[in-house]
């Protein structure tokens, strides 16, 4: 059975910018990667005594300028001149989870002994964002042999983020200047999804749907249905679903008898539209929202509904999952990326609802507010034959008096970041 690739403008949303500290890139990747801390501190301690030594003639501070500006110069060139040599293994990440730690395990084989080596990982990456702790590993090597590597790994917010390049030096006898890099490896990218809870929907068994076509027209790669055995023609047959082999066997006319599939088809929309001028309780409501979004399609796909997921922002961002048509991941691999619209976007999905809501039978949407646009759309699906159900994640007023419907549901931050807490 064909799984559904996630679609083209799905994964055009995860080629968005990530978040590098652009100003002074390579004099931050020196400073991190070419210095231990006893080295940052003499150069540091250099630049106060350049000023400090200025006049020559009423102290004699220059003389220590000398000795800091002669450790480091002497640290550079036995930097140079190390030759330990060793391989890092570890494996990168590739997704995580906000507010999840990773730990990070590695071997470092000493191929040729006699220095300390220093491994560092290097962060393209805002740290209040991302933290990755130690800054680096210290290790002494008197003989070939392999050595356990280990970094923490925290994201503090979901996003997509470059991590890397992580790196193996020699240090300089001095213990202040790391050499020229034994191995490396490459920045990868690491996509944050938002975190999930356990969700229990407000209603019982959702609407089950005639699916034409089956789960592969349901995934978009095609319209045959599964293929059930032949019967003898009948008037209004389609002539491509002949079977010839058994009509030539036979001598009268046989078709094919496909089957006709019905199961649950549940539609998660997720609204991202955010003023010019949003408060920081109206992000932090959008981030929670990712995380009811994320929490009812991991839900759904558990129980064997299909679950499509539609991220209404500058463009409509959509992706299946379940019954083997995807994997959860796809769907936090989109939510990790997705960000607010200043326009509202909700307009966009009608469309796409209006088009298949023959087959979706219910459809959950996840909204930042409650307003006339947002109510007309919900009632067109209802009179569409959609059940809907609005879960709206707000920390205050709305526009316009929310409905209380069967199974809408208004969650504060605080409900969502309980809920996430018992989900740790």
């Amino acid at each position: 059975m064909a799984a559904a690739p996630t679609t083209a403008r799905a994964r055009s949303l995860l080629k968005t910018p990530v978040y590098e500290l652009a100003a002074l890139q390579h004099l931050v990747r020196t400073w991190r990667e070419r210095l231990t801390a006893g080295g940052r501190q003499v150069l540091v301690a250099s630049g106060v005594l350049t000023v400090l030594a200025i006049d020559t003639r009423r102290n004699q501070t220059f003389l220590i300028f000398s000795v800091a500006v002669g450790l480091l110069v002497s640290a550079l060139v036995l930097a140079r001149l190390a030759r330990g040599r060793a391989r890092l293994r570890l494996a990168l990440p590739v997704r995580a989870t906000a507010g999840q730690a990773l730990s990070l395990r590695g071997r470092l084989e000493i191929e040729r002994p006699g220095a300390v080596f220093r491994v560092t990982f290097g962060q393209h990456v805002v740290p209040r964002r991302l933290a990755i702790a130690p800054d680096d590993v210290l290790i002494a090597a008197d003989e070939p042999g392999a050595v356990d590597v280990r970094f923490e790994l925290t994201p503090h917010r979901r996003g997509r983020y470059l991590v890397g390049p992580l790196t193996v030096r020699a240090l300089d006898p001095l213990g202040l200047v790391a050499g020229r890099s034994c191995d490396a490896l490459a920045a990868q990218t690491l996509l944050v999804a938002p975190p999930i809870f356990a969700w229990e929907a407000a209603t019982g068994a959702l609407g089950r749907r005639l699916q034409p076509g089956g789960i592969p027209l349901a995934s978009g790669t095609g319209d045959t249905m599964e293929l059930v055995g032949t019967r003898e023609w009948r008037p209004g047959d389609r002539l491509r679903n002949v079977h010839w082999r058994s009509f030539a066997r036979r001598g009268a006319p046989i078709v094919k008898e496909f089957h006709e599939e019905w199961f649950p088809r549940v539609a998660v929309v997720v609204d991202t539209h955010l003023a010019m001028e949003a408060s920081e309780a109206d992000r932090a409501a959008f981030e929670a929202s990712l995380s009811v979004a994320a929490s009812i399609a991991a839900a759904l796909a558990d129980r064997d509904h299909v679950v499509e997921l539609l991220a209404a922002g500058p463009e409509l961002y959509r992706v299946s999952v379940g019954r083997g048509l995807g994997q959860l991941d796809e769907v936090l691999d989109v939510l990790a990326c997705v960000e607010g619209s200043k326009d509202a976007p909700l307009a966009a999905v009608a469309p796409v609802l209006e088009e298949e809501i023959g087959q979706i039978g219910t459809v959950f949407v996840v909204a930042l507010d409650w307003d006339a646009a947002r109510a007309e759309l919900v009632d067109r699906l209802e009179v569409l034959g959609a059940e809907t159900h609005v879960v709206l994640v707000r920390e205050g007023a709305t526009s316009a008096p929310f409905r209380e419907g069967i199974g809408d549901e208004r969650l504060t931050l605080a409900q969502v970041a309980a809920m996430l807490r018992g989900a740790r």
